[in-house]
């Protein structure tokens, strides 16, 4: 009986690792870093670097549907981003700090910007949604 429970116990340990292993997988698309969970696309991080940025609308087969929490802050050189449709969130303190932005094209999929995903960006002329 303590052998079939043992058994039974290391078997769903290893299930749980296994799964947790592949559900989430971080990677670069150029110049932007992503993770992969449920087969959906969160953009994670930048090189700081950069001065225009489109974000795919797909990686690797899957949807980009979020910019996520502090993916380009203080990328001070960012001028212009285009999101494309699908993305449906960004996340707090997605461009904080990007004192250069000065165009971003959001389109309607949109349904959630969060707290502060702008702040410090005084410079933003054109929002195209």
């Amino acid at each position: 009986m303590k052998k079939k429970f043992l058994l039974s116990f290391v078997s769903a340990l290893i299930s749980i690792f296994a799964l947790g292993a592949v559900c989430v997988s971080a990677a670069q698309y150029g110049d932007l870093t992503y993770t992969v969970s449920n087969g959906r696309v969160t953009i994670t991080d930048c090189n700081t670097s950069v001065t225009e940025v489109t974000i795919p609308q797909e990686i690797d087969g899957c949807p980009v549907t979020s910019i996520g929490y502090g993916t380009f802050k203080d990328c001070t050189d960012l001028t212009s981003v285009t999101i494309p449709h699908g993305v449906k969130s960004i996340e707090n303190y997605a461009f904080y700090g990007c004192n250069s932005l000065t165009s971003i094209t959001i389109p309607d999929s949109v349904t959630m910007i969060g707290m502060n995903a702008f702040r410090n960006c005084g410079n933003i002329a054109n929002v195209y949604i």
